[in-house]
Parts: C-alpha cells; sequence; structure tokens
C-alpha cells in the first residue's frame, strides 16, 4: 500500500513539473508588475512590491502581503496552463488511485506472474 501511494506520488511530481518549470525569472521581475501565485487548484493575482535577497514581496488583492521565491510567480499563459494540467492530471491520478483500492491485485508489487 505504501508502495503504490509513493508510486503515485512521485508520478504527480514528474507530471506536474514541466508546468512548474515555468517561473518567472528573479532578475526581471519588477515593482508593480502583476503574476500569478502558484497555488495548488487556484492561482491568486498578484502585485509585485519589491524584491531582496532572492525574495519577492507581493501584495494579493485582498490586500495581504507576503515574501514568496520567484518560482511560484507565473505569467498568465503560464497560470492557464497550470490549470489545464491540474484539471487533466489530478482526476487521472485520482481514478488511478481508486482503481488500485479496487483491484489491489492489478497494483500489487507481488502481482502473479502469468
Amino acid at each position: 500500500m505504501m508502495t503504490r501511494l509513493l508510486v503515485l506520488g512521485l508520478c504527480s511530481l514528474f507530471l506536474l513539473a514541466p508546468v512548474a518549470s515555468h517561473a518567472a525569472d528573479y532578475r526581471f521581475v519588477d515593482r508593480g508588475d502583476t503574476y500569478y501565485l502558484d497555488h495548488l487548484f487556484e492561482n491568486q493575482l498578484v502585485v509585485v512590491l519589491g524584491k531582496e535577497n532572492g525574495w519577492v514581496k507581493v501584495r494579493y488583492l485582498n490586500g495581504a502581503v507576503e515574501w514568496v521565491g520567484p518560482s511560484r510567480l507565473l505569467t498568465q499563459s503560464q497560470s492557464n496552463a497550470n490549470d489545464t494540467a491540474e484539471k487533466v492530471i489530478v482526476p487521472t491520478i485520482a481514478l488511478l488511485a481508486l482503481f488500485c483500492l479496487a483491484n489491489p491485485a492489478a497494483c500489487s508489487d507481488n502481482a502473479p506472474a502469468r
């Protein structure tokens, strides 16, 4: 059971890695720029207030302020691609998990020889 969860988790990381790898380049992030902050299932629009020591200070639409890593900043097109990938990948992984729960032998590490 633990092996299956580990495999599912690793698969999801590998599938989401290409989407997450297109983050903002810290060198080009400027005060006043708008980005989408990478949040699972819902990216949030933020405004850059400044940057320091590799971190970016952003303000959410509700006024909250936070320091974040530049790897979490996405352009609108990157945010849309991220959302699309999550809408496909998450249900696929959920279906695979349900299949393994319903058919443990099919997902077992000790599957019978054929």
